[in-house]
C-alpha cells in the first residue's frame, strides 16, 4: 500500500508518469502472464485510469490549491483596506481585562462607557459623551445586557459590526448570536433579560438607570426643600416644636 501511495503522488507531480502507464500496459512477450506469485503484464486499458488521474490529481486539485491561496489573498487585501485592523483587535483585549482581571469574559455593564472612552477610535469613542448622546450611540450596537454584566464577544462584535456599517435583521442578529452561545458555553449560564418578551439591550439598562437616578434625585430635592421649609421655633419654658412655613 505504501509503495502505490508514493507511486501515485508521483504520478500526480506529472514527473514522467507516462513512463509509468507505459510499464502497466505491458502485454506479452514483453511480460510473462505465468509469472509467480502474480503475473508483471498490465493491462490495455491503464490510458484510461491515469489520464483520468492526471485530469483530476494534476489539473483540478493544483486549481483547487491555486484558488485557496487566491481567496486567501483577496481576504488579505481586505483585512488590509478594512476600517478594522488586526491591531485594534488585538488593542481590545488588554482594554477588556483592565475590567475583567479575573478574565470571567465578562464586564459589568455600567463599565461600557469607561472602556469605549480608553478604546478611543475607531472600535471607541472619541470623547466622553453626554447621556443622550451615549443612549444613541450605544443603542446601535445592540449589545445583549444580562443583569448587570456583559459578555466579551457580545461586545466586540457589535463594536466592530458597527465600525464596517453592517446592517443585519434581527433574524441574522439571532443567528449569530445562537452560535456565540455555541462557541461559548458560559453565556448560557448568562440570565436573559426581557421587557414584554423582547430581550434587553445596553442602550435600554442605561437609559432605566438614568431615569431611575433623575427620580431620586428629584426625591432627594424634594426632600431637602421640605426640610429647609421647617424652623424650630423657640418657645418658653425652653419647649421647641417644629413649625412649617
Amino acid at each position: 500500500f505504501g509503495s502505490s501511495l508514493l507511486l501515485l503522488f508521483r504520478v500526480a507531480t506529472g514527473d514522467n508518469w507516462s513512463s509509468v502507464m507505459h510499464r502497466c500496459m505491458l502485454a506479452p512477450p514483453g511480460c510473462d502472464p505465468a509469472a509467480t506469485p502474480a503475473s508483471d503484464c498490465g493491462t490495455p486499458v491503464a490510458p484510461i485510469y491515469f489520464v483520468a488521474f492526471i485530469l483530476f490529481g494534476s489539473f483540478v486539485m493544483i486549481n483547487l490549491f491555486i484558488a485557496i491561496i487566491l481567496d486567501n489573498f483577496s481576504t488579505t487585501q481586505q483585512i488590509e483596506h478594512s476600517l478594522v485592523h488586526l491591531s485594534e483587535l488585538k488593542r481590545f483585549l488588554p482594554m477588556w481585562a483592565e475590567f475583567d482581571p479575573r478574565a470571567t469574559l465578562t464586564i459589568p455593564t455600567h463599565c461600557l462607557p469607561r472602556l469605549l472612552e480608553q478604546l478611543g477610535p475607531p472600535l471607541g469613542l472619541e470623547h466622553h459623551h453626554r447621556r443622550i448622546a451615549l443612549l444613541q450611540i450605544v443603542g446601535d450596537y445592540e449589545i445583549p445586557e444580562h443583569g448587570g454584566v456583559l459578555h466579551f464577544i457580545e461586545t466586540l462584535i457589535p463594536l466592530v459590526r458597527r465600525l464596517v456599517g453592517l446592517n443585519l435583521t434581527k433574524d441574522e442578529i439571532r443567528a449569530q448570536e445562537l452560535m456565540w452561545r455555541a462557541s461559548f458555553p458560559e453565556l448560557n449560564r448568562l440570565p436573559v433579560m426581557r421587557y414584554r418578551n423582547v430581550r434587553v439591550t445596553v442602550d435600554q439598562y442605561f437609559a432605566a438607570s438614568y431615569i431611575a437616578a433623575v427620580y431620586r434625585g428629584s426625591k432627594v430635592r424634594a426632600q431637602l426643600k421640605r426640610r429647609s421649609g421647617e424652623k424650630h421655633v423657640q418657645l418658653g419654658g425652653g419647649a421647641r416644636v417644629l413649625c412649617s412655613t
